[in-house]
Order: structure tokens, then C-alpha cells, then sequence
């Protein structure tokens, strides 16, 4: 029985996950995506916008109002902490380590990123940047996933 479960939680992260690359993709414009790590307000209408794009995806479901409403502060703190490229920039630093990094607070690196000329190696670290963040994103995805299979939680 829990591997079918397991199974479903699975399937409903899948579709969260399709929704969630609408939801942060789709609908954002080329300015907000470009200044939401450096503006705390448009981050936070970015991260109200997703929310509120996720929140009726998980109306869909068979969610408690609890259930959605813990989902909902988990996805828009997570989301907007994420979109800081905080947590991303720390990964780069201590662990992707680039020469140009060297001397570059967390905190600097999406603007120091920003000033490097275009190469092969750049782009590869582009890539990366990319995906470790939406890897965060994804991965608070599984409690909406988990409430929508194990249900009567809160």
C-alpha cells in the first residue's frame, strides 16, 4: 500500500511541478525576472502572483483549507527566499567555486555573475545557476504532493 502511495505523491509533484514552470515561467515578464533578486517588492508580487497561480491548482484537490493554506506559506516563503538567489549564489560559491568568485559575498554573486563575458564555461555555469534554483523550487513542491495523497493532516 505505501508504494502506491508513494507512487501518487510521485504523479501529484509531476503535476505541481508542470503547474509550478507555468506558474514561474510562463506568467513572468522579462523585467520582473531580471530585478526580483534585487527588488524585495517586485519578488514579493512575483511570489504573491505564483502562489495564488498554485493555490487554485491545489483547490482542484481533495485539500483541507489548512492543508492549502500551510502549502501556501510554504511555496511563497520558499519561493521568495529562493528568488533571492541567496541560497543558489551560496551553493555556486562554496561548492561550484568559480575563479571569478573569489572575494564575492553570496550576496554579490547574481551581479558578478551578471558582469562576466559571455563563454563556453559561462554558459555551462548559467545552466547550473538555473537549474539549482528551480531544483529548490521543485523540491518544496512535494508538500502540496504529500497533503494531496495523505490527506487529513491539518
Amino acid at each position: 500500500m505505501i508504494g502506491h502511495e508513494l507512487a501518487l505523491v510521485g504523479g501529484y509533484w509531476f503535476l505541481f511541478t508542470m503547474a509550478h514552470f507555468f506558474a514561474d515561467v510562463g506568467v513572468q515578464d522579462h523585467e520582473t525576472a531580471v530585478n526580483k533578486a534585487y527588488n524585495p517588492l517586485t519578488r514579493f508580487f512575483h511570489c504573491a502572483i505564483y502562489t495564488m497561480l498554485m493555490t487554485l491548482m491545489m483547490t482542484t484537490l481533495n485539500l483541507t483549507w489548512g492543508e492549502i493554506l500551510v502549502s501556501c506559506l510554504v511555496l511563497f516563503s520558499t519561493h521568495y527566499i529562493g528568488d533571492s538567489y541567496l541560497i543558489v549564489s551560496w551553493w555556486f560559491k562554496h561548492y561550484r567555486d568559480p575563479p571569478w568568485a573569489k572575494g564575492v559575498s553570496p550576496k554579490e554573486m547574481p551581479e558578478a555573475f551578471r558582469r562576466q563575458p559571455i563563454t563556453t564555461t559561462l554558459h555551462i555555469e548559467i545552466i547550473l545557476f538555473v537549474l539549482v534554483d528551480q531544483l529548490w523550487h521543485i523540491l518544496w513542491l512535494g508538500v502540496p504532493a504529500f497533503f494531496a495523497v495523505w490527506e487529513g493532516w491539518l
